[in-house]
């Protein structure tokens, strides 16, 4: 892949950014298959995208959560096995952000893509180690001074996130909510999704959501 001349930061230095474009061995090939004017283009990583040629499953969690959908959501990010699919996610979210801490102390395979550009991203430092593990990448769709995170840009996020996944894990969709009209179209697009069945009025199961675990 071929690096650029812009750079995250931590507390320590620059982490360099490279640039995965179209055409690339790793590029995710089901990006050729994009709606017109979806299809991101280049791709800019920080971290091994040997992790791209992995099963994924994405995780969109609402930021409206019944306390049994989160203690489900938290039971499932302890449960996850290093050896399943790889974890793909905004973790922007509250409950996005818990499962991420548990989700790194149990070492298992992350892929992390913020809703804005990586140049002079801030890295957790939290991050750096798993980074240099080759089990956590940072991918991100968005180009140069894309930097302050908005409901649109966490959207085309979440639409980039459910791409390169092979199946989707929505908790929760409350009905006429963001979740489910972004549940809708995952479905007219023939992408398999997961849920929990914790709550009477999860839209999800009745559009042909397979419950997980």
């Amino acid at each position: 892949m071929a690096e650029v001349d812009r750079y995250s930061r931590h507390r320590r230095g620059a982490i360099r950014i490279a640039v995965l474009p179209e055409g690339h061995e790793r590029y995710p090939s089901v990006l050729y298959l994009c709606p017109p004017g979806e299809r991101p283009g280049a791709l800019f990583v920080i971290g091994s995208v040997e992790l791209l040629s992995r099963e994924k499953l994405a995780l969109i969690c609402s930021s409206r959560c019944s306390g049994a959908v989160i203690l489900k959501t938290y039971d499932f990010a302890k449960q996850t096995n290093r050896d399943g699919p790889v974890i793909v996610s905004g973790f922007h979210s509250p409950m996005e952000r818990q499962c991420l801490e548990v989700l790194l102390a149990r070492k298992i395979p992350l892929i992390i893509c913020p809703a804005r550009s990586l140049e002079r991203m801030r890295v957790p430092a939290g991050w750096l180690g798993p980074i240099a593990e080759q089990r956590l990448m940072v991918i991100s769709p968005f180009r140069g001074s894309t930097h302050r995170i908005t409901r649109q840009l966490s959207g085309r996020r979440n639409r980039f996130v459910s791409m390169i996944a092979e199946r989707v894990l929505i908790p929760y969709a409350h009905p006429g909510g963001q979740a489910e009209e972004f549940a809708r179209l995952l479905v007219t697009r023939r992408k398999p999704l997961l849920t929990f069945d914790d709550e009477p009025d999860n839209v999800l199961l009745s559009l042909g959501a397979r419950l997980a675990g």
